[in-house]
């Protein structure tokens, strides 16, 4: 599971906690986002260090326009959706 906030967002950035208690140490997590119309606009790989619940931050390289968005979070395993609202 993971909470994405603010949603809201004015576009800039995100922040994501992500809670996973099964996740194995170093874990890697592919960021998707993606408008209504299913084009990527953000694709971004991290690797968590620990087993702890994780914060993490997306950097938008460009301010994305209104609307609404889909974020895809993928492991090797698992892939969780939600969405978030750009204002």
């Amino acid at each position: 599971d993971a909470v994405v906030y603010p949603n809201p967002s004015q576009g800039e950035f995100i922040d994501l906690l992500i809670f996973d208690p099964e996740r194995q140490e170093n874990t890697t997590y592919v960021f998707e986002v993606l408008d209504l119309s299913g084009k990527t606009v953000l694709a971004e790989r991290w690797a968590s260090q620990g087993k702890a619940n994780t914060r993490h931050n997306l950097q938008f390289n460009k301010a994305l326009e209104s609307g609404m968005y889909i974020l895809t979070i993928s492991t090797d395993n698992k892939r969780a959706t939600s969405r978030f609202t750009v204002r």
